[in-house]
């Protein structure tokens, strides 16, 4: 598995440009920041992350969680099937984070634990 590194970067975008690109944005329903990572990934001849439906994602995890033992710890890329996690994008990642972290706790099938030290969520499932 191949890590990306991220960068933080304050640029100065002519307005028009930057105009368009959020137009885009909106238009396809992705994040800013992942339409200008990919737009800049096939300017420069980078291969791009394809877009995940998170919905779908979030619901293929909880069926996962469902299979954690009661009363164990997990990483959400342990109950994503296979490949599915390495294929998102960092914004997907994160989006999908927040949503998994909502949902995961409204159905009561686990809760937040804890952090590892490379910043991964560690969710707990109760005991039945």
């Amino acid at each position: 598995m191949q890590r990306r590194a991220l960068m933080k970067v304050t640029l100065e975008i002519q307005d028009n440009i930057l105009g368009a690109l959020i137009e885009r944005s909106s238009a396809t329903g992705v994040s800013t920041e992942d339409m200008l990572n990919s737009l800049l990934a096939k300017a420069l001849e980078q291969p791009v992350h394809e877009s995940v439906d998170l919905d779908l994602a979030i619901d293929s995890a909880l069926v996962g969680v469902r299979m954690v033992p009661f009363g164990t710890t997990f990483l959400v890329e342990d109950i994503m099937p296979t490949g599915l996690w390495q294929t998102m994008s960092p914004g997907d990642r994160k989006s999908f984070g927040k949503n998994f972290r909502k949902r995961v706790e409204e159905a009561k099938l686990a809760v937040w634990d804890s952090r590892t030290s490379g910043n991964k969520a560690v969710y707990r499932r109760p005991q039945a």
